[in-house]
Formats: structure tokens, sequence, C-alpha cells
């Protein structure tokens, strides 16, 4: 039964909390909105019994058990409302009685009796056997936030750090990074630096120099909406393999046959997917000329610097055929630069969309 001074706190016997106006029943909607609007209840169990309250930290509220035992209060963290169940509290106290029933049981007969993994009593058996049998303040789980704060880095190391980076050594003609920083440390480690607590990783040599800005983290591009075209008006094209062709044993073994996508800007809806075996400069022009006789002249083309579009590198000097067909058309023609696909996007994002959504399948 509950002591005396439990009298009027709201008490949990069984799977109950009993209040003065309501009986709540445990790990339920209800039990967790009464746990939201108080602050404090009474555990009365036959396998142990505590006073939970509610205690506001800096990163939230969180509920901690106090128990009194032998004229000293102990302390232990539950958790925060939606963690208090009765299944982990009965499950722990259960153990304990079966370690004294049956103290010749292994840990995978516990684990069986238990319904829980070996390694969770493992852990459970270490702390019950540490604590003395009447002690209910071992039954709450432990917190799994640090408890001391971390050891503070050598600053004669951070210094040495720095001047790896900012003055490498000769025999390294490039400015070092955090494997060869972390390497010269190591060479150190035994000399100059001995006794020094020096990184073990490059994740600690990263956050030092970016903590003393030698690495500066690039900016995230801020992506504008692009302004579309009236339908019809531009016009995207890209060369794309056609994976589901097999390679040519005695012959190509990478686009077999190549499709030429036509991708409009204004709509994104693919205009054209020519495919051939034979693409070329000349075909590519006799393929581009039949998609214009079929869906009409556009305003504007983007390709990128494919050599059946451009031509070779050093053809800068005149526009490559292809080029030149389209503007005796009078037809604006964009080339993309290098390493530049997010401005042939759409037909690019057509591409990757088909691959993944019907290839792929």
């Amino acid at each position: 039964m509950p002591r005396k001074e439990h009298h009027t706190t709201p008490t949990i016997i069984g799977r109950i909390l009993y209040t003065d106006l309501v009986a709540v029943p445990l790990d339920t909607p209800a039990w967790f909105d009464w746990l939201a609007q108080h602050t404090t209840f009474y555990l009365d169990s036959p396998l142990g019994t505590f006073t939970a309250r509610r205690e506001p930290r800096a990163n939230g509220v969180f509920w901690y058990a106090f128990r009194r035992y032998h004229k000293r209060l102990y302390k232990a963290y539950l958790g925060r409302s939606a963690d208090l169940t009765t299944t982990h509290l009965l499950e722990v106290a259960q153990l304990r009685t079966l370690l004294g029933l049956r103290p010749d049981w292994t840990l995978q007969d516990l684990a069986d009796a238990l319904g829980r993994s070996r390694s969770w009593v493992k852990k459970w058996v270490a702390r019950l056997r540490q604590a003395a049998p009447d002690d209910d303040s071992v039954l709450p789980g432990r917190a799994c936030a640090r408890r001391t704060p971390p050891p503070r880095r050598s600053q004669v190391g951070i210094d040495r750090i720095l001047a790896i980076r900012a003055h490498p050594p000769q025999n390294l003609n490039r400015i070092p990074g955090p494997t060869a920083i972390l390497y010269y440390l190591a060479q150190e480690a035994t000399t100059t630096l001995q006794g020094e607590r020096l990184p073990r990783s490059t994740r600690t040599i990263w956050q030092i120099l970016r903590q003393y800005p030698r690495i500066v983290s690039p900016r995230r591009q801020a992506h504008q909406p692009v302004e579309r075209p009236e339908p019809l008006q531009s016009w995207q094209l890209d060369f794309k393999d056609a994976a589901t062709v097999p390679p040519d044993p005695d012959g190509k073994q990478q686009q077999v046959v190549a499709v030429l996508d036509a991708v409009d800007v204004g709509t994104s809806i693919l205009i054209a997917a020519e495919a051939r075996p034979d693409f070329t400069r000349a075909t590519a022009i006799a393929t581009a000329a039949a998609i214009v006789t079929e869906k009409g002249l556009p305003d504007m083309v983007t390709i990128d610097r494919d050599p059946r579009f451009v031509g070779e590198s050093h053809q800068r000097e005149s526009p490559s055929p292809f080029l030149r067909f389209w503007l005796c058309l009078g037809v604006a023609v964009t080339i993309s630069p290098p390493h530049r696909p997010d401005l042939n996007a759409f037909v690019e994002r057509s591409q990757r969309t088909y691959d993944e959504e019907c290839l792929q399948v």
C-alpha cells in the first residue's frame, strides 16, 4: 500500500492511475494527456515503488524517479512523457524476480522468458547485481546524455595543425588536407608534440580547420525560378544512349543505338525522340530537319558540347554544320558550357525520368 505521505498524490496501482477525480488507464491517449498537464505521481507495485516528478530542463521537460533508501534519496532518469510506459518498469522488475527465483538460468533462458534480446538481459543483470535487492531506484532507465564534458583539445596541437596548413612541409608541393595533416602529426607525436592530446581522426581536423577558418564552406546556391517561354518557342536537344540495346561484341560497346531527344522548355513536353544506330553530324542534321518539318520551327534551341553538335575543338573559328543548319533557318542557338547540365535541365530531367520510371521498373 502507498505510504501516508502519498495518500493525496495520484497513484499507479497495477495498470491504472487513480486520482481524486478519475481513473486513467496507462499507455492510453488519456494517460499521455494527463502527463502533459501534471507534474507528479506515485508508483505502487509489488515489484517496486517510487515517486515520479516532471522537471524542466534547457532542452525540454523530463520525468525523474525518486526513491529514498537507507535515509538517502536516489534520483533516476525516466525520460519524456512519451517514454513513460509500464512495459519497461515491469520487465525490469520481473527480471529481478527471476534472478532470485532462478539463479541457475543462463542469459538466454532469461531472454526467452521475458521475450527480450540477450544483450538487453545482460545489461540489466549487470545493473541489478550491483544494486541492493530492495533498491528500486535501479529500475528506471539511465539517461544517454554525456555526464561529463568532453576533454579540451590541446592548444599546442591546434597551433601545429594550423601551421602545417599554412606552411606545408618542403616535400609536399600542395596545401595539405586533413589526411596529410594527420600523417604529419603522427610523426611528431613522439617528439615535439609528446604528451599533447592530438586528434585521431580526420573529422576532428576538419572541425578545427573550419573553426579557425582555414576552410571556407561554400555558400548554398539560391535557386531562382526559370521564366518559361511560350510553348514550342524554345527547345533543348541532347543525345541519349539506348540502354536497352546490348553492346555489339564485334563493334560498338556504347551508344550502339542513340536517341536524339527534343524537349520543349515552355511545357516540358517531349517533342521528339528519334533513335538511330548511325548518328553522325550529317545524320544529326537530317534528323533535326525531319523534326522541324513535322513539329514546326522554334525561335531558339539549346544544345550541349557533343561533337555531333558543335564539331571538333579545333574548328572553333567556323560554326559546325549542325549550328549552320539552325542559323540558316534564323534560329538562335545556345551552347551550354561543360559540366553544367543544369543549363540544359529540361531534356536532362526528361531522360532521367524515362530511365528511372520506365526502364528500371
